[in-house]
């Protein structure tokens, strides 16, 4: 919620985004001015076709920079034409190019962001049992599957202290309630506490070292406090001083002294409250000073994130939307991007909880109503939190009336679910999902396993994730050409046994708010025997499905690869090392950038894993259509890679899908 600290650092950005200086040839930036001149004029196609010239040619003359902001502008125009697809390619080439500058890392910021809010994609998952989910090592009070619902309810009118009537406002019961103890050497408010308990719930405690760190001792206060956990028998989780890594509490700015008072809790607690879990809980900004905050492996149980969505950045309407952008908030924003950095991190060692969160539904000064946004939202929240963060294992929500708090108090958006019927509509609907846990006790019986381009024959309950870049109305599932389904809403199930049909093509169809075919994706599935034909094996009553293989042909002989080739997005991936090492080229591995690095006589040519533009000698090549994959730990690279870097002839054989290159 507290943004205003990026604030000076987003107008800088704007700034430095918006022209250049760079001393380029004279023909190059005639063409530049041309372009621009074009663009004042709406002939927008025209200055496309100048910037997408200017691109190469700037990188050619070593004009990096300028090839960015040209890379830039065309990302900006087919942005704002809707054809956002072609906009993220712009965006992520921008950013290889100054992401390389010294001094430009930051430049990128906004679109890259930008980006990410556009992007087009659908993600598929196939709904399986529990008992399939990837195995782990579970932490004290981890589900298998599944996660708990909470929320705070003393600040909820439509609770307050009655705790019986949280299903009946909501739907399902809570599995934790959110209990917040703001003020050092104060303890957990009792009533609620006896109340919860009669009622089975476990706590999230959030305690707060309001008189800063150095009141945090080893005393009579804090052993008090671990017993208190301890009596109430019930899992607790005990999320002390979270936030720490922004600048507006009392216990920031010292990582240092930060780690030694939370080890110091951690400890004395865990020997006073076997029933109490350790959670760490950082706010999801600023991202860069997470880390240096963290107390390590095994003095947390959990980790947590805090994180809001807002439609106006820090409650002002007038507030540009470039700056609600760089800070994950606006109208376009994806409330699920806050969490990633700080998942992608930390999930594969701990469960994540969603410590504090809340989705505006409207704007508390000047009062905006923005009920459809926020609820929109919500829905895209828990829908589609089980598919993309299956460890996070526990959310709570800030169900707290601000309705009577004046222009002071330091929230800038009315979160209370309860208080506008569109966002307890859209929350009663998404967590009737039997991924969400209204008891502690349970797990979910089901997992949600992502399908690359493969679709399984034991399939029959399939959701996706879908992004448009333009809101999603409807998603349709056709098999074979026939519709098999229509989803009106997120998660975008559908149901159909597709091992009883057999053999065939999956295409999900997502279509935009404007009712435009938006983005679409194919999945196969085919049989196929240990020769690569297509047959059907049988035996103790299954049918075994397999992808088809795709074969590779090398000056007139086939190549065995350990990790075969693999078709994404129309084009086909293979192997680097074992193709360009046959070829005579020398290859390395920079595990710490992962990439891989060619070199044939004087020729140094690096490719990074995801980044879609290779170079050779420090020279940026052409914009490749789908980057390099790491695919069963081998680098994966476009065929046509091959034929344009290595003066190697590549054919497709389409029938006996077998990719034939002649290099002589």
């Amino acid at each position: 919620m507290r943004l205003a600290a990026l604030f000076f650092l987003a107008i800088i950005l704007l700034i430095f985004a918006g022209g250049s200086s760079t001393a380029v040839a004279g023909q190059e930036w005639q063409l530049y001015n041309e372009a621009e001149s074009l663009e004042k004029a709406g002939d927008l196609e025209g200055a496309m076709k100048l910037w997408e010239t200017l691109i190469g040619a700037m990188a050619a003359i070593g004009e990096e920079e300028a090839a960015g902001f040209c890379a830039q502008k065309m990302g900006r125009v087919l942005d704002k034409l809707g054809r956002y697809g072609e906009a993220v390619k712009y965006y992520e080439l921008e950013a290889a190019y100054w992401n390389k500058l010294p001094g430009h890392s930051e430049w990128t910021l906004y679109d890259t962001r930008r980006a990410g809010e556009i992007r087009p994609e659908i993600r598929v998952y196939m709904e399986g049992p529990a008992a399939e989910a990837p195995s782990m090592y579970l932490a004290k009070h981890e589900p298998v599957a599944g996660t708990l619902l909470g929320a705070a309810v003393t600040g909820d009118p439509a609770v307050g202290y009655d705790l019986r009537r949280i299903p009946a406002v909501y739907g399902r019961n809570y599995a934790s309630v959110l209990v917040y103890v703001k003020d050092w050497n104060s303890y957990p408010d009792d009533t609620l506490l006896k109340l919860a308990k009669e009622e089975g719930l476990s706590l999230q405690i959030a305690w707060e070292p309001s008189q800063g760190l150095s009141a945090v001792e080893d005393n009579a206060y804090l052993r008090s406090f671990a017993r208190k956990l301890k009596e109430y028998g019930l899992p607790v989780f005990l999320r002390f001083a979270a936030e720490m890594n922004g600048d507006w509490t009392p216990w920031s700015g010292n990582p240092d002294l930060y780690i030694e008072k939370f080890r110091l809790v951690a400890r004395v607690v865990r020997q006073e409250a076997p029933n109490a879990a350790i959670v760490w809980s950082p706010n999801y900004y600023p991202d860069e000073k997470v880390d240096a905050f963290y107390p390590g492996d095994q003095w947390v149980d959990w980790v947590g994130i805090n994180a809001y969505s807002d439609y106006y950045f820090n409650g002002n309407p007038s507030s540009p939307a470039d700056i609600a952008t760089i800070n994950y908030q606006g109208p376009s924003a994806n409330p699920l991007h806050k969490f990633k950095a700080i998942y992608d991190r930390y999930a594969s060692r701990k469960p994540v909880m969603i410590s504090e969160t809340g989705v505006a539904w409207a704007n508390r000064y000047p009062f905006v109503d923005r009920s459809d946004w926020g609820a929109a939202n919500l829905e895209r929240l828990y829908s589609y939190l089980p598919l993309l963060y299956p460890r996070i294992k526990a959310v709570y929500y800030f169900n707290y009336d601000i309705s009577k708090k004046g222009p002071d108090f330091p929230c800038f958006s009315h979160y209370l679910i309860s208080g506008n019927e569109k966002m307890l509509r859209a929350y009663r609907q998404v967590t009737a999902s039997t991924w969400y846990l209204d008891d502690w006790r349970q797990q979910s019986s089901v997992c949600y396993l992502p399908l690359d381009n493969i679709l399984p024959a034991e399939a029959e309950n399939l959701v996706s994730y879908v992004n448009t870049g333009n809101g999603v109305s409807r998603v349709e599932y056709y098999y074979n050409g026939n519709l098999i389904g229509t989803a009106t809403a997120a998660p975008w199930a559908v149901h159909f046994c597709f091992g009883q049909a057999g053999p065939g093509t999956l295409e999900v169809r997502a279509y935009d708010r404007d009712g435009n075919l938006g983005v679409s994706r194919t999945l196969e599935m085919r049989s196929v025997n240990n020769s690569g034909n297509e047959a059907v094996l049988s035996g103790g009553g299954q049918v075994i499905h397999e992808p088809s293989l795709i074969r590779v042909k090398l000056d007139g002989r086939y190549l065995d690869f350990d990790v075969n080739p693999v078709e994404i997005d129309g084009r086909v991936l293979v192997p680097v090392r074992g193709i360009l090492e046959t070829l005579g080229v020398q290859i390395d591995w920079d595990e710490t950038t992962r990439t891989v690095i060619a070199r044939e006589g004087d020729s140094i040519l690096r490719l990074q894993v995801n980044n879609p533009v290779p170079t050779i000698n420090g020279r940026p090549l052409p914009l490749l259509d789908v980057p390099a994959r790491l695919i069963g730990g081998r680098t994966m690279v476009p065929v046509r890679f091959i034929s344009e870097n290595y003066g190697a002839e590549v054919e497709w054989d389409g029938e006996n899908r077998t990719v034939i290159i002649c290099s002589q």
